[in-house]
């Protein structure tokens, strides 16, 4: 029973006894050992019971009336017909002995309270690997019913515990250590998320959300690891460097085409107009320079040229 319960049972049974000891009794004489002596009788008298009925009233109401708090939830169990009701925060009237009521707490909880809760086991690959977890749950007011035949008053943790080690176990094992150490984390959240869910379920309990919070790996593979990302960042750089050249050659080898494609474009045009060249040529001559002998059939004036 609760506090207020008991008080209301209490008050009940003082105004009873005040009734009985005020109005129930008389005194009367009686004789012992050849002495006269006063004794006091209880006999039922109208007021008696009238004064009385608050007080009954009282252990009635204090036996029958429970409050459900705020955030909580009950379940009423009729022994007689073995059937199950629930009931959420507010006033509640039972018959005593016949219903049983009991209240759970609904808010949402926290597991573990403190600290993270860390699950080890090898993954795919063989390398053992930790995750840190904590699942936010509730008590589900809408499957109260088999909370209350599944677990009942025990720690809702004997449970959670359990289910989130045999869940991650099997999520481990299906990953690689480089995935789940580097990009499966989200992916390996929701998965056991979605499946908790499903498994929590069974026994009444909400999983509000669930947070990863860390991958943990022996010392080992964290030295391994940054080995694989440094040989990781060396290829990166050759592979640049030998794109860089590449593309170096390329820029080369297209200039020189351009080049090649030149030559022979000027080479073909000065075969056919030869007369450019003593042009170009003559051009090219000092000032002071007034004849030259070309070749032995022909002598060219510069002055006449320019």
């Amino acid at each position: 029973m609760d506090p207020l319960n008991i008080l209301l049972v209490l008050i009940g049974i003082a105004i009873i006894a005040y009734a009985i000891n005020r109005f129930g009794t008389q005194d009367v004489l009686i004789e012992k050992d050849g002495d006269i002596l006063t004794a006091r009788r209880i006999r039922v008298s109208r007021e008696s019971l009238v004064y009385s009925i608050p007080g009954i009233l009282l252990i009635i109401i204090g036996m029958m009336v429970r409050v459900i708090p705020e955030g909580n939830s009950a379940v009423l169990h009729n022994r007689i017909t073995n059937s199950y009701q629930v009931r959420g925060s507010g006033i509640v009237f039972t018959i005593p002995y016949i219903v049983e009521i009991t209240t759970y707490d609904t808010h949402v909880r926290t597991f573990p309270q403190k600290k993270s809760f860390s699950v080890w086991a090898p993954s795919s690959d063989g390398v053992n690997m930790g995750m840190n977890v904590r699942l936010l749950y509730r008590i589900d007011p809408g499957n109260l019913i088999t909370y209350h035949r599944m677990v009942g008053k025990k720690d809702p943790q004997e449970i959670i515990k359990p289910v989130i080690q045999g869940t991650l176990k099997g999520i481990i094992s299906s990953y690689t250590s480089e995935s789940l150490y580097t990009s499966a984390r989200e992916e390996v959240q929701e998965k056991a998320r979605s499946t908790l869910e499903g498994k929590l379920s069974r026994y009444g309990i909400s999983v509000e959300d669930l947070v990863l919070e860390e991958v943990r790996v022996s010392p080992e593979f964290s030295k391994n690891m940054e080995q694989i990302t440094l040989s990781r960042q060396d290829a990166q750089r050759i592979k640049y460097e030998l794109e860089k050249k590449k593309a170096e050659k390329e820029i080369k080898e297209l200039e020189a085409s351009i080049i090649a494609q030149e030559i022979r474009t000027i080479g073909k045009e000065l075969k056919n107009y030869p007369e450019y060249i003593r042009y170009l040529y003559i051009q090219k001559l000092p000032e002071n320079v007034k004849v030259i002998i070309s070749d032995e059939k022909s002598i060219i004036n510069p002055d006449r040229v320019k």
